[in-house]
């Protein structure tokens, strides 16, 4: 136990000490996302789009979970004052206002995601250390490889997941379209990124808690199951 989690604790607010460069990581006024149980601190990039860098502690004095703002002083982060999570539907009409455009219709998604090869698929995980002689496996999110469209850049792939589960769940796009889509999760926001990797892309889809990433893993197997049979003619 330290003096920083002793007095977080007295005062009912989360904390994670013991973070190693994080007065050199963390700036002032930063979003991040304080993980108590886990003794991790999230630097947040863009809020509504996607997540930062994890940093852990090998100890933490779990205390909470909740989104902060922050200073940082003598090598331990201080919560200064909690924020209100950013509920699913402003994210959401953010996502669409930011990412849907004339060249992103709904139509022209769904029929993508209908069409799309599946390659493979790998369930992500955080290790977690719980004591010294014991590291928990934690679902983080799910992994899918898939055969990148004609014409269609990684950006632009994002770009349409991302426009397709803001309009999912508004209302805009029937979720029925799509069976098991893996791209959202209804009253969650997702977040989504895609990467080139060796020729293909790689789709990163992740939730906030371990619950839903359990039901994003779910229904990304059981929608890779299907379009896999679509592979079968690619070379």
């Amino acid at each position: 136990m330290t003096h920083g989690a002793g007095i977080a604790r007295e005062y009912g607010l989360p904390a994670v000490v013991g973070v190693e460069h994080a007065t050199r990581l963390i700036r002032d006024g930063q979003r991040i996302r304080v993980h108590g149980t886990d003794g991790c601190v999230e630097i947040w990039g863009d809020f509504v789009y996607r997540r930062g860098r994890l940093l852990c502690t090998p100890r933490g004095d779990p205390v909470g979970i909740h989104p902060q703002t922050i200073s940082t002083a003598f090598g331990l982060a201080f919560v200064l004052a909690c924020e209100t999570s950013i509920p699913p539907a402003t994210a959401a009409a953010s996502a669409e206002h930011e990412q849907c455009d004339s060249r992103v219709t709904a139509p022209a998604a769904t029929q993508l995601l209908q069409a799309n090869a599946v390659l493979r698929i790998q369930p992500l995980y955080h290790n977690i250390i719980v004591n010294p002689s014991n590291v928990e496996q934690r679902p983080s999110g799910v992994k899918l490889v898939l055969r990148p469209p004609t014409g269609v850049t990684a950006e632009e792939m994002t770009r349409i997941l991302q426009c397709h589960s803001a309009r999912v769940l508004l209302g805009k796009v029937n979720p029925a379209e799509i069976p098991d889509d893996p791209y959202w999760l209804a009253d969650r926001w997702l977040d989504i990124q895609v990467t080139a990797e060796n020729g293909n892309f790689a789709v990163t889809v992740s939730a906030d808690s371990v619950d839903d990433n359990i039901a994003v893993l779910g229904r990304a197997t059981r929608y890779a199951h299907e379009h896999m049979l679509a592979i079968e003619s690619i070379p």
